[in-house]
């Protein structure tokens, strides 16, 4: 079996990476699989506090080395095992992803790590002004804080996450709706890998059973 394409899509909160990732796999569901950040928080009693707000926009607020091990077994075509996480509740479950011809990667943190953008055979990155990702993160999620936004948030992505520009292979304009973000992130999966749709409607009908990892 042909091993797993990983894209990687980084971008500040409030650039609709998440809403473009689901709308593609929603659309080609036999060719792609999703693995979110989002899923893969540590607990947050550990978390640091800034002025009173808990920080969660911090590099060691992530599991990445689940992160790594997830992504390193796709690409080995196993099955793994992924917890979710419901942040209004704090509860986490566990759910089984299954390899698919492509898997997207998406967060705020995604190209952060070195050793997880080895694992990724592409990238994109959300480009986002700031005043821009305030509003898109204040539809996004109303009931946040805006101050958190304006002073956590903001700053500190720019610390941890910015970085991601330069390492991204294809940068795409945050301005736009979660419709035009997909289109472009399909874009660039076809200039980088193909047609990767048509492969796995061929590759679907002939996969077998996969172990977990």
């Amino acid at each position: 079996m042909t091993q797993p394409k990983i894209m990687a899509v980084a971008g500040p909160s409030g650039s609709r990476k998440t809403e473009s990732c689901r709308r593609i796999q929603k659309e080609h569901p036999d060719a792609v699989e999703l693995v979110s950040l989002d899923d893969l928080y540590r607990d947050q009693k550990y978390f640091p506090r800034v002025n009173g707000w808990i920080n969660w926009e911090l590099p060691r607020c992530i599991n990445f080395w689940q992160l790594n091990r997830i992504l390193r077994g796709l690409k080995q075509n196993q099955a793994v095992e992924c917890p979710t996480l419901d942040h209004e509740t704090g509860q986490r479950k566990t759910r089984v992803i299954y390899p698919k011809p492509l898997i997207l990667a998406e967060g705020f943190l995604m190209l952060y790590w070195k050793s997880t953008r080895g694992l990724c055979d592409s990238s994109v990155f959300l480009e986002v002004a700031p005043a821009l990702q305030f509003e898109q993160r204040r539809q996004k999620d109303p009931d946040c804080d805006p101050e958190y936004i304006r002073r956590v948030v903001i700053p500190y992505f720019q610390i941890y996450g910015a970085q991601g520009y330069n390492y991204a292979e294809w940068i795409i304009r945050g301005d736009q709706t979660a419709r035009e973000i997909a289109r472009s992130i399909v874009h660039a999966i076809h200039q980088k890998f193909g047609n990767f749709i048509d492969y796995a409607r061929h590759k679907h009908d002939e996969a077998g059973t996969h172990t977990p990892a």
